[in-house]
């Protein structure tokens, strides 16, 4: 935890364990308002995870948005990171416990650019358009720098974002 709180940038505050339950929990903690150039609406997450946002911010949502859309983003969306539950299928809810109850994901619904346009995952996904091909560089380079991508194209429940997850199996959809 110490070399993880270490090789991130400012924006994050340490702060102490979250336990619920055995199931429920975020150990270490960290509540997270920006990561690189890009703010984010606080969130309590792992150092794991903000240390990997803080990659993917750095080597591919920057360099993708002023490549792509000629603007930087200033902003990263997102629903949540910490959240107590089963892990939900198209069936309904699994026995397992997803790993937002262990704050180790979190969900991205697009983006806020320099230029104060907004690039969101509902609305800008099934395009054609640079912003959709701006969406494809960014879930392609979460996958080198997260165990497990899950967005659009892996099922109905991840149509509106991304879910970033920092353990796992490697998969990237």
């Amino acid at each position: 935890a110490e070399q993880c709180l270490s090789s991130l940038p400012g924006g994050h505050a340490a702060m102490s364990p979250l336990v619920e339950s055995d199931e429920c929990k975020i150990d270490p903690r960290l509540s997270v308002t920006k990561v690189g150039e890009a703010a984010l609406k606080k969130v309590e997450t792992t150092c794991a995870v903000a240390l990997r946002m803080a990659m993917w911010e750095r080597h591919t949502l920057q360099p993708a948005a002023t490549m792509i859309l000629g603007s930087g983003v200033s902003e990263i969306l997102h629903l949540s990171s910490y959240n107590c539950r089963p892990i939900r299928t198209a069936a309904g809810e699994d026995a397992r416990m997803s790993t937002h109850a262990t704050a180790e994901a979190i969900d991205v619904t697009g983006f806020v650019l320099d230029d104060d346009r907004r690039v969101r995952l509902d609305e800008d996904w099934s395009s054609t358009g640079p912003n959709a091909k701006f969406l494809r560089a960014a879930r392609d380079g979460a996958c080198e720098w997260f165990q497990t991508t899950l967005g659009p194209d892996y099922n109905s429940l991840h149509r509106d974002h991304f879910h970033l997850q920092s353990r796992g199996w490697g998969l990237c959809r």
